[in-house]
């Protein structure tokens, strides 16, 4: 899945290059993010949903949020597509403009979880509560497996 998501992606720039005309660069200060979202809904896989394509404070580019992928950004000619953070330059030092975007999208993401099929560890008088996604490869999830017990005496 994930070579598949890389190869489709990789190709965004160039679709959207092409649907927004012919002369890499668009005419007006009109809005393209309805344009742009029929763009990419052609190319993507039925598996990737399309939520928004909206106008950021970068000018010029635009941030397309995708279900269960990190945003993706898409400078208004459709020559560039930028993955990763975008961070503005303060005197208050960096600020992640994508930040507040991702914690959106993973309260969400947390909020349709069906609490039917968690595996819960569950302390008499619990203090606090953690939510752990799990990876059977990995081994700090392995080690925090073994440790469970110590988090539940804990009262976590």
């Amino acid at each position: 899945m994930k070579l598949l998501l890389r190869k489709e992606l990789s190709i965004l720039p160039l679709v959207i290059l092409f649907s927004c005309g012919g002369d890499n660069e668009i005419k007006g200060t009109e809005d393209l993010s309805s344009e742009i979202k029929l763009s990419l809904e052609k190319i993507l896989p039925e598996e990737i949903s399309l939520i928004s394509v909206e106008k950021t404070d970068l000018e010029g580019y635009y941030e397309v949020n995708f279900d269960g992928i990190e945003p993706l950004y898409v400078a208004q000619n459709g020559k560039y597509l930028i993955s990763g953070d975008i961070y503005e330059i303060s005197s208050q030092g960096l600020i992640n403009k994508s930040d507040a975007r991702k914690r959106y999208q993973r309260a969400k993401s947390l909020a349709n979880l069906d609490e039917e099929e968690f595996i819960t560890f569950k302390p008499t008088n619990p203090k606090f509560t953690i939510y752990v996604f799990t990876d059977v490869d990995c081994g700090y999830c392995r080690q925090f497996h073994r440790q469970i017990n110590d988090y539940v005496n804990l009262g976590i």
